[in-house]
């Protein structure tokens, strides 16, 4: 073709806004830390759990569920670190789930629930508590970090 055909389309260079990053606010890395630390301390519960094992079968099943479970949490708490809004979504539904494994660890007393006392309770119940600043850090003050940028047509 020639180049000088007055009929020809434009050449006009045609690219997307690009728009700087957000800086990433302070509650979602004290949230993140948070999560990591509760990590942690799952992580010294399913050692635990593994080590007081009566058996193989519940030794293995102990470390099938700490290998998935921790990793899946390991994931999420990265994700969130990168500002994925379906990370802490899911993470909220897991921390939902896990309250009723707290319950099920729970006895029953003539005066209502009473927790055993274990270290692993402790573990968990504080574990859950750091759960739930972090989600609240991560929804409250933290959200509009996680809101996707609309795109201009």
């Amino acid at each position: 073709m020639n180049a000088n055909n007055p009929y020809a389309p434009p050449k006009a260079i045609v690219e997307d806004a690009v728009e700087p990053p957000m800086p990433r606010p302070r509650s979602v890395t004290i949230a993140v830390w948070m999560l990591w630390s509760e990590l942690a301390m799952s992580v010294t519960v399913a050692i635990l759990h593994m080590y007081n094992a009566p058996n193989t079968m519940v030794f293995l099943s102990a470390l099938i569920g700490a290998v998935l479970f921790q990793g899946l949490s390991a994931l999420l708490n990265y994700k969130i670190w990168q500002g994925r809004n379906w990370a802490r979504i899911t993470y909220l539904v897991l921390l939902g789930l896990s309250a009723l494994s707290i319950l099920s660890m729970a006895a029953v007393g003539p005066t209502g629930l009473v927790f055993a006392p274990s270290i692993e309770t402790l573990f968990v119940g504080l574990g859950c508590l750091l759960d739930l600043v972090a989600l609240y850090l991560v929804f409250v003050p933290g959200r509009a970090w996680f809101r996707r940028r609309s795109v201009v047509a």
